[in-house]
């Protein structure tokens, strides 16, 4: 498609610009049509299209704006851009606090859309209106998101709502939190928000290679967001752009994530099509992300101690008596229990110390959990119930496949006699409690005999 010269050029000097000047993408080379004394003075009049993008900015553009102006000048971008949208422009601050407006006007684009020559112009706008626009869009918008995480103290449903703010702002397909697991060099995708019409990929976009983000890092270690405007400006070859490709991400925003030492992850807008290099709303609200993700892990972090043993890592005693009372609400079948108590921690405790105590005991948790895991039963779970007592229960077992258990277990703890066990079979579950202490009741026996055996008192196990 070819677009009259005359016509672009009249509606781009209709602007008052700065500079107006024809790129060719092709030859990568620009000509100035008209400029002012002072940009011509650092441009020339024609000269290397990158060359002149690099002069540019370090002349006109501040600090905060460079790396947003850089990528949209980036020529990949310029020539990949209007594949996917109809108009390319920024507006930013220049060195001389002024607001700027830079546009892309087409000439020349072919049956690919991929763009080869085109009137390239900036001019000042307004510059009070042009940033309490921004500031008061910004504003509202992370208002939004502070509400959004203030509805609910559901962790997941606050950060699913801002995550759909963030999506509507940017008119994007969908938002993604990701997290960095460094010990397994992975990442994964922890929360989504998709638009309307489009499908949740979530479940598809786990234990990535932690290698997709390495492109990324140079920006995410200056805080500051990475704009992809179009995957065909990464190395086909590389894991990131076969992960685009494959889930139809054809332009992204990146914002870091960290929690003041180290980056944890990043938040992902997918094909955003409005406010694509304005990412101050991204970096605001990734601090709200941050708290919130921090929150939750808190959570977790208590909501596991509230049901798992901190020293074995174990079910403890809160798990144990939540499980029996669904055993019993359930009126559940075919349970078989099993109640053990560990040999010898008393005297190991007396004479070692209860550092060396606690040792034995995470052994001998470990060796529990490996027996149960070679079971062809998924469905059992070992409790921690007390300092050296323990309870498995395997859910859905016939009795005679109980007894072999058992037995097996009989003969494991005869020659490593690390611990005593006492085991019941219930068909159906009315007093589990009362059945499980008939457990117990086995379990002494057996220990009375192992230590009478041994010819030591008990009272020293």
């Amino acid at each position: 498609m070819k677009r009259e010269f005359n016509e672009v050029l009249a509606r781009a000097l209709a602007g008052a610009s700065m500079a107006t000047m024809l790129i060719d993408l092709d030859s990568n080379t620009y000509k100035i049509i008209h400029a002012s004394a002072s940009i011509s003075s650092i441009l020339g009049d024609e000269g290397r299209l990158d060359e002149g993008f690099k002069k540019g900015e370090e002349f006109l553009v501040a600090e905060p704006h460079r790396q947003q102006f850089r990528e949209y000048t980036h020529l990949g971008n310029l020539r990949d851009w209007f594949k996917y949208k109809t108009s390319y422009s920024i507006e930013f601050c220049s060195c001389f606090d002024r607001w700027c407006r830079s546009r892309i006007f087409p000439i020349e684009i072919d049956s690919n859309k991929l763009l080869h020559k085109a009137i390239y112009f900036v001019n000042e706008i307004d510059d009070e209106a042009a940033f309490l626009r921004e500031k008061l869009s910004i504003e509202e918008t992370v208002s939004e998101c502070s509400r959004a995480l203030s509805s609910s103290i559901d962790v997941n449903i606050s950060l699913n709502k801002l995550l759909s703010i963030i999506g509507k702002y940017h008119k994007s397909e969908r938002v993604c939190i990701f997290s960095f697991d460094y010990k397994k060099k992975r990442m994964s995708n922890t929360h989504e928000w998709v638009q309307d019409g489009f499908k949740p990929k979530k479940d598809y976009l786990q234990n990535l290679p932690l290698g997709m983000a390495d492109e990324w890092m140079e920006a995410f270690g200056q805080n500051q967001c990475k704009v992809i405007t179009d995957i065909e400006s990464l190395t086909h070859n590389s894991i990131t752009y076969k992960v685009f490709v494959s889930e139809n991400i054809r332009s992204m925003i990146a914002a870091p994530l960290s929690d003041g030492k180290k980056l944890i992850g990043y938040l992902s807008v997918s094909n955003p099509t409005v406010n694509i290099f304005k990412n101050t709303l991204l970096t605001s609200v990734a601090s709200f992300v941050m708290n919130e993700l921090q929150k939750k892990s808190y959570i977790d972090q208590l909501e596991h101690l509230s049901y798992y043993d901190p020293l074995t890592g174990l079910l403890n005693r809160n798990s144990y008596n939540k499980i029996l009372q669904e055993i019993e609400k359930n009126k559940e079948t075919n349970i078989g229990i099993i109640f053990g108590d560990l040999n010898g921690l008393k005297l190991l405790n007396d004479h070692q110390g209860h550092k060396a105590g606690d040792i034995f005991l995470r052994f001998v948790a470990r060796k529990a959990k490996r027996f149960f895991e070679g079971l062809p039963y998924s469905n059992s779970q070992i409790f921690r119930i007390g300092g050296d007592e323990f309870v498995s229960i395997i859910h859905n077992i016939k009795e005679q496949e109980f007894d072999i258990l058992v037995s097996e277990m009989l003969d494991y703890v005869e020659k490593k006699p690390l611990a005593s066990i006492g085991d019941i079979w219930i068909k159906k579950c009315e007093d589990i409690e009362s059945q499980i202490k008939m457990a117990d009741k086995i379990m002494y026996l057996r220990k009375k005999a192992y230590y009478a055996k041994k010819g030591t008192d008990r009272r020293q196990r």
